[in-house]
């Protein structure tokens, strides 16, 4: 294997076995590429499918795994680290995000953690600022960072 996080992946399944983690492991590679559309990252994409990240290896992720996955910059690498420790917050429930304002949204500030970067750019709209929304889009800003 090349790929270190495919080795990882294979090492944390094993541990897993033992250990029996079901919230994280309920969340695979292609929740993790719909996440990082939520959080504002979706051009590593490409990189996290391609070494295969899971909700185990995610919650594993080290420094040197980030640099391995192309994240130089250091706002996008702050974003994961508080988006991952907001899932760890919820245990890993694969719904915690809120993407969408619901009609009876009040913008509670309690939840302003679970907003997703589109939830963002929709509250910038709604507050007339929306000249400033498409500058959040690939920004890596979401209610994880903030």
């Amino acid at each position: 294997m090349s790929n270190p996080l495919h080795r990882k992946k294979l090492q944390l399944y094993l541990n897993s076995l033992f250990t029996g983690q079901t919230e994280v492991n309920s969340l695979d590679t292609h929740w993790i590429l719909r996440w990082l559309d939520d959080i504002g990252l979706p051009q590593y994409k490409e990189y996290f499918s391609e070494s295969k990240v899971d909700g185990q290896v995610l919650n594993n992720l080290t420094l040197e795994d980030i640099i391995n996955l192309n994240i130089t910059n250091e706002l996008h690498h702050l974003s994961i680290k508080r988006s991952i420790q907001v899932l760890r917050f919820n245990n890993f429930n694969p719904f915690y995000i809120k993407r969408r304002p619901n009609s009876d949204d009040k913008n509670n500030i309690d939840e302003i953690m679970y907003w997703s970067n589109h939830r963002f750019m929709e509250w910038l709209r709604s507050i007339d600022l929306s000249e400033y929304a498409p500058n959040l889009r690939g920004s890596g800003v979401c209610g994880a960072l903030i």
